[in-house]
Parts: structure tokens; C-alpha cells; sequence
């Protein structure tokens, strides 16, 4: 009898260790996103996205950040105002994406003066990416999708007021979406289809 019942305790014993260890299998919570903030936390938003984690949003406050920006995880870039939250890149490109289900928003990118046309201010090699509510001015190439598809391309200004400027440069890249963006005074076109590779690419006014 007494044999019985200490078998029976440990079964009772080890079916409440099984228990308790699907509980804590189960309620593991997921690592949350989270801000980091320019100049803050990192004085540079290339250091800020080498530092960042996927999923992470990193928030950058007005001022002039002289950079060319590589975005080679799956973030958020978000300037404070996109009046004074300026990138001025010099020769080469401005924002460089790489990555796929990214979001760049918020910023003038300007002064991208190198002769390649694909030294766009902001040039796009992804996937799923949205490149909002931004001002592009006195670049040689305003936007870039290069070898990429389903990008959104929305509320965006871009201002050419070089000689030879080009607005917005598709090539090897479909099923974009654009809406409501302005090119204006691209002196030697606004839009160019290069190596265009498959589509169809979606345009909204």
C-alpha cells in the first residue's frame, strides 16, 4: 500500500514539473522594439543603425548630419521635422537601403553631387520598403529603386535645381507603388526607366 502510494507522488511530482515548465516555455515574452534617438543616444544615425536591432525605430532630432546613411536592417528611420532634419551628403549617395520592411520618413536629403546616376539621394536595393513624407534637393538623382519590388513611394518633394538633375530612377525593380510625390525643375528628366526588368509598377496620383 504504502509502495502504491509513493509512486503515485511522484507521478503527481513530475506532472506538475511538466507543467510548470510548458508555462514557462510558453510565457517567454518576445524582445521588445525600441527608440533610439540622435544625437541622444548615438551622435551619428549610421552609428545609431549599427547599433539598433531589427525592428528597432531610431528617431532623429533636427539639426545637420553630415553622412552618407546605409540602412542594412529592418528599421525605422524617422526625422523630427523633415524641414530641419537635414543629411547632407556630399558626393555619393544620401540613404542607401538595403534591407527589406524598412521605413525612412521625415528629412531633407541634399547636396548628393557625385556623377553616377545611381548616387541617388535616397536609393532603394530592397524589398517592402516605404520611403515617406521626405524632401530631396540639389542632387544630380533624386530617388533611386535599383534591382528591388513592392516598395511605396509616398508624399515626397523632389527638387532638382542642378544641371543634368534627374528626379526618380526605376531599373531592375517592380510592383512600386507612388503616390502623391512632386518632382520639379529636374533639368534633364524627371523620371527615368532604366533595365526596367519586370512589372507591372503601380503608380497612384
Amino acid at each position: 500500500m504504502e509502495y502504491k502510494l509513493g509512486k503515485k507522488a511522484v507521478s503527481i511530482i513530475v506532472l506538475m514539473l511538466l507543467l510548470l515548465t510548458i508555462d514557462v516555455a510558453f510565457n517567454i515574452e518576445p524582445v521588445k522594439a525600441g527608440t533610439i534617438t540622435v544625437p541622444d543616444d548615438y551622435p551619428t544615425i549610421q552609428e545609431a543603425i549599427n547599433m539598433a536591432s531589427p525592428g528597432d525605430t531610431i528617431f532623429v532630432r533636427a539639426g545637420i548630419y553630415y553622412e552618407n546613411v546605409v540602412v542594412n536592417k529592418t528599421v525605422s528611420l524617422v526625422g523630427e521635422d523633415k524641414e530641419t532634419t537635414i543629411i547632407d551628403a556630399g558626393r555619393g549617395f544620401g540613404v542607401k537601403v538595403v534591407a527589406n520592411d524598412t521605413r525612412v520618413s521625415g528629412f531633407t536629403v541634399y547636396n548628393c553631387t557625385g556623377y553616377q546616376s545611381l548616387d541617388g539621394a535616397i536609393v532603394i536595393r530592397g524589398f517592402d520598403n516605404v520611403i515617406s513624407n521626405n524632401i530631396v534637393i540639389d542632387s544630380r538623382t533624386g530617388i533611386v529603386l535599383w534591382s528591388g519590388g513592392n516598395n511605396t513611394l509616398e508624399d515626397n518633394m523632389i527638387v532638382g535645381n542642378l544641371p543634368t538633375s534627374i528626379g526618380l530612377v526605376i531599373g531592375r525593380s517592380g510592383n512600386n507603388i507612388f503616390r502623391n510625390n512632386a518632382l520639379v525643375n529636374n533639368s534633364y528628366c524627371n523620371l527615368m526607366l532604366s533595365e526596367v526588368a519586370y512589372f507591372p509598377w503601380y503608380v497612384q496620383d
